[in-house]
């Protein structure tokens, strides 16, 4: 399995200390040295695993670089400057698999930085275990491994598209089943202004027809329902003041009150005029009730 190197840089302040006078224009892993220059990134090293520093300012100085491996001490690196500008690099066995961190230092103490290589899966290998988690129904775990990879800093083109197209378009059609289809719009939104392979493309438009069905279907359900109860609370005495604020749905029947969310209340002519959200297709539906 071929072995992608991704490289993470977290560098401290090179002067910190006044007699840091010496600064690094270049520092970073290669996978080999040519002509006193690095070669690649540190993703495909051969037996060697480098790492280059151009120093400027530092005629005279001793830099160290001390290697750590899985976060623990490995080999300190002697390096004497030449001259003002000078490039000059250390190199270490590698295997797969492993974390390799180089600390940038002085022998007068200067920190000039500290610099990260972790290896991970190929995007290949990621996609293809995500897409099994997805096809047995896990896609919390093709997310997860997924999302996991990008925080780790796999950027690979293949990994973005099945982020953006087929979980989107898996959990799509999941928001679409369990009713989410306010948030199932949003998602439509998003994938339609993508452009997709023909069979994505033909499953997106699936979905879009079933999702305005579907938004249909609960709309028009709920707009009988908030007619009989409005029907009903047009007969009830009032007994709640105008004035008073409704906090929750409470006062709604079942299911109502899980399914609504009070956003808005007006009070005009003894009534307390009620603007309510159904939270599974984004409606706004409006009621009155009778008030003091």
């Amino acid at each position: 399995m071929r072995v992608v190197f991704l490289l993470l840089i977290s560098m401290t302040a090179a002067l910190a200390q006044a007699e840091c006078r010496l600064t690094l224009p270049r520092a970073g892993f290669a996978d080999a040295i040519s002509e006193r220059e690095p070669v690649g990134d540190g993703s495909a090293p051969g037996d060697r695993l480098w790492f280059f520093t151009e120093v400027m300012d530092g005629g005279g100085e001793t830099l160290y670089h001390q290697w750590y491996r899985n976060g623990e001490a490995d080999v300190r690196v002697r390096l004497e400057i030449g001259g003002d500008r000078w490039r000059t690099w250390s190199g270490r066995r590698w295997q797969p698999g492993e974390r390799y961190t180089v600390q940038v230092v002085t022998e007068s103490g200067c920190d000039l930085g500290e610099y990260g290589l972790i290896t991970s899966d190929s995007a290949g290998d990621i996609v293809a275990s995500a897409r099994a988690a997805l096809a047995s129904g896990d896609i919390v775990g093709a997310r997860l491994k997924a999302r996991n990879a990008q925080e780790s800093g796999n950027k690979s083109r293949a990994l973005s598209r099945f982020i953006d197209e087929e979980l989107a378009l898996a959990e799509l059609e999941k928001d679409i089943a369990e009713d989410n289809l306010y948030v199932a719009g949003g998602r439509l939104d998003s994938l339609q202004q993508r452009t997709l392979s023909a069979a994505d493309s033909d499953r997106l438009e699936t979905l879009r027809q079933r999702h305005g069905q579907r938004q249909s279907v609960l709309e028009n359900e709920m707009n009988q329902r908030l007619m009989a109860l409005q029907r009903t609370l047009a007969g009830m005495p009032a007994t709640t003041p105008c004035q008073s604020k409704l906090e929750n749905s409470d006062w709604l029947p079942e299911p109502e009150r899980h399914i609504l969310m009070i956003t808005g209340q007006e009070n005009a002519d003894n009534k307390q005029l009620i603007e309510l959200l159904d939270q599974r297709t984004g409606k706004i539906h409006r009621i009155e009730r009778p008030c003091l």
